[in-house]
């Protein structure tokens, strides 16, 4: 649980405030938000694949089940949003 509050810290800021910013440059809310939602768990990926290779000095690896994990739990948190966000909620 640690890890995914810390990746989120780490990708949170710039999915919230930078993106959307990217709406005053005329980019259409689908276009930002896409590339929003594929730089977060591509980013988080990276961070807990580097994380697990320091923790271990360089002898494990983060596995293709822990990335499912960040993938799925990213979907999963853009899905409620968009739902809360359709039925006025957010």
């Amino acid at each position: 649980m640690l890890a995914a509050w810390w990746l989120s810290t780490c990708t949170l800021p710039i999915v919230q405030f930078v993106f959307p910013m990217l709406s005053a440059l005329g980019w259409p809310r689908w276009a930002w938000l896409t590339w929003a939602e594929v730089f977060a768990p591509a980013a988080e990926c990276a961070l807990f694949a580097a994380l697990v290779t320091a923790q271990s000095n360089g002898k494990a690896r983060a596995s293709a089940r822990d990335m499912f994990a960040i993938v799925l739990a990213n979907l999963t948190s853009f899905g409620v949003g968009e739902l809360l966000r359709v039925s006025g909620m957010r």
